[in-house]
């Protein structure tokens, strides 16, 4: 399977510099790939190669304060309609509507959120590994993890740690502007990184077979530590992170740092709140024709109860469920861990959803 050969460029939208790799021939319907945390559009390497020989064309832009892509200073410029905006000027600029938004972790919390606010710009989705935790809940998202998490180590409540541990970020002071996660991450971008990439995967057979060096801070209470050092470490990688991919995350983030990615998370509650009435007014239904794809081991699925309680949410949300397709022996990142697997259950996805296009929408395959 061939990695993207993509091209990237700059542009201009919504008040920012973005960086954005493209493949395939821009005539053809627009995938849009939107990364997780801590990630680029690197992350969707295999599939923009894949989706442009499957006759798309994909983009896959660095969001907002990640990889090239400008990182604003204020917090509240990170949320769901900030970044729907950055797209919705994307899509303006490329003069191509969107046939399909597709999103891996932290994109998939934006794609399930611009999916109910924007259905009309996003008619497909194809959501990857978060289920629609953050619609479905009866309270803002950091409250409810703050009541049941109370002092112990949370990475949620850390990344919105400013003044006080399982507090909501304080949106509203202006001087609030970076916080202590961002810090210890900038501290020691490639040890991070290296340890998270594999801790939420480690279920799986090639990293179980790792040797690994137990987290040096096992209390539970935030008091004890950051996140750092809760963490198990390496000495190898994996298959589908070589040296020179993890360099490329590597050299991203030591450029760009981590503020920006960890701002997603202090909008978390603002997202809940200015999504919560097109939500109810829907019956509380993401109405047009979604996919859900994951890892069976990944640790986000596990946190959530498992496969089978991650397929019930999204099928009590979902009114027009296309499936749910879980990849065996597979973790959090499946683009890269099993991109074929990805691509192929995401373009089956794609091809049957096309009936409802207009005729002569598509180009007839050879």
């Amino acid at each position: 399977m061939a990695e993207s050969s993509a091209h990237l460029r700059m542009v201009e939208v919504n008040g920012i510099r973005m960086r954005i790799a493209e493949e395939g021939d821009p005539s053809q319907p627009l995938v849009l790939l939107l990364h997780g945390w801590p990630e680029f559009w690197y992350s969707w390497r295999w599939q923009l190669k894949a989706l442009a020989n499957a006759s798309y064309y994909a983009v896959a832009p660095d969001l907002r304060g990640f990889g090239q892509t400008e990182a604003p200073l204020a917090v509240e410029d990170y949320d769901c309609e900030c970044i729907g905006q950055d797209l919705l000027a994307l899509l303006k600029l490329l003069k191509k509507p969107c046939y399909a938004l597709v999103g891996h972790d932290w994109g998939a919390i934006l794609a399930w959120h611009l999916g109910c606010l924007c259905p009309e710009a996003f008619p497909r989705l194809c959501v990857m590994s978060v289920p629609p935790v953050t619609l479905v809940g009866k309270m803002p998202p950091v409250n409810q993890m703050s009541a049941k998490f109370g002092e112990d180590f949370y990475y949620i409540l850390y990344h919105n740690e400013y003044l006080h541990y399982g507090e909501p970020w304080p949106i509203d002071d202006a001087s609030a502007r970076t916080g202590p996660a961002e810090k210890e991450y900038d501290s020691n971008v490639e040890e991070f990184l290296k340890r998270l990439y594999l801790s939420t995967s480690m279920a799986t057979s090639e990293i179980k077979a790792f040797p690994a060096q137990a987290p040096r801070v096992r209390d539970p209470k935030r008091s004890a530590g950051g996140m750092l050092e809760r963490l198990p470490s390496f000495n190898q990688l994996p298959s589908w992170l070589p040296r020179a991919a993890l360099e490329r995350f590597v050299k991203a983030f030591e450029a760009s740092g981590f503020r920006g990615g960890v701002n997603y998370y202090r909008c978390l509650n603002r997202n809940w709140e200015k999504t919560k009435a097109a939500f109810e007014k829907s019956g509380r239904k993401i109405k047009q024709p979604t996919f859900f794809i994951a890892g069976e081991l990944d640790m986000v699925i596990r946190t959530y109860g498992g496969t089978e309680a991650a397929e019930s949410m999204v099928s009590k949300v979902c009114s027009d469920l296309k499936g749910c397709h879980f990849i065996p022996d597979c973790g959090h990142w499946n683009t890269q861990e099993k991109p074929q697997e990805t691509s192929t259950a995401l373009i089956r996805f794609l091809d049957q959803t096309a009936a409802s296009e207009p005729k002569g929408a598509r180009r007839s395959r050879l």
